[in-house]
Parts: C-alpha cells; sequence; structure tokens
C-alpha cells in the first residue's frame, strides 16, 4: 500500500504517467493506469493515487485544446481527476468483467473496449471478456 507523496513519486509507473499526461497522450495513459490494476496488482486505490500524483501539478495548466498530429486533442487534467473520482462510485454498478470500464472512460479515452480484450457489445447482454 502507497501511503506517503515520496513512495508513491517512487513507484516505478509515477514517470511514465507524468510522461504520458504531459504528451497529452490519454490512451496511453490509460493503458498504464490498466496495467497497473490488472497485470500488476495494484489495487485500484493505490493506482489512482500514483495517476493523482502525477497528474496533480497540471490540474491548473489551461489544456482544454491541445493540437496533436493536426488535430484537435481536448483535454482538462481537473476533469479527468473528476472523472475519475465520480468512476470509483460507478464501480460496484458495473458487472465485474468490465469493472475498469468506467476508470478507463474517465481518462477521456474512446477507443473501444475491446483495448482491453474485452468482447463487448452494448446490444449483447450477455457478453463475455
Amino acid at each position: 500500500m502507497l501511503t506517503t507523496r515520496d513512495e508513491i513519486k517512487r513507484d516505478k509507473n509515477f514517470e511514465p504517467l507524468t510522461e504520458a499526461i504531459l504528451e497529452r497522450d490519454q490512451p496511453r495513459t490509460a493503458d498504464l493506469f490498466f496495467n497497473m490494476v490488472a497485470r500488476q496488482g495494484y489495487s485500484v486505490g493505490d493506482a489512482l493515487s500514483v495517476v493523482t500524483e502525477a497528474e496533480a501539478p497540471f490540474v491548473q495548466v489551461p489544456s482544454h485544446v491541445n493540437f496533436r498530429d493536426g488535430n484537435i486533442a481536448l483535454v482538462n487534467n481537473d476533469h479527468t481527476i473528476l472523472g475519475l473520482r465520480t468512476s470509483t462510485s460507478l464501480i460496484d454498478f458495473v458487472p465485474e468483467p468490465y469493472r475498469l470500464l468506467p476508470l478507463y472512460r474517465a481518462f477521456g479515452t474512446f477507443l473501444p473496449v475491446s483495448t482491453f480484450g474485452i468482447n463487448y457489445s452494448p446490444n449483447t447482454p450477455a457478453a463475455t471478456p
């Protein structure tokens, strides 16, 4: 369990998350978070502690509109933190195999859920991971 800011900053995922956040790379940030929880065994709380610590210094940076490869990318760090906070409340209402989806969406990524190896269609009630 990560208990102090110093422990969080020493976490092996802190620097890659900070880099992804600074580059406004939402899919990579979401993937790093997912890997922490699903593959590295972090609790959702510990993973969110690292993400929040990495994101916090940039909360006040105006960043609603960014340009990436000639495309508009809408990102706002405070919205991400608020979305993650709200998403933790939704986890209990989502079927077990899909519990990380609200958190994933809070990063502002709208990639197909198949990115996580999930075979899901809203029209298929018995979707399986």
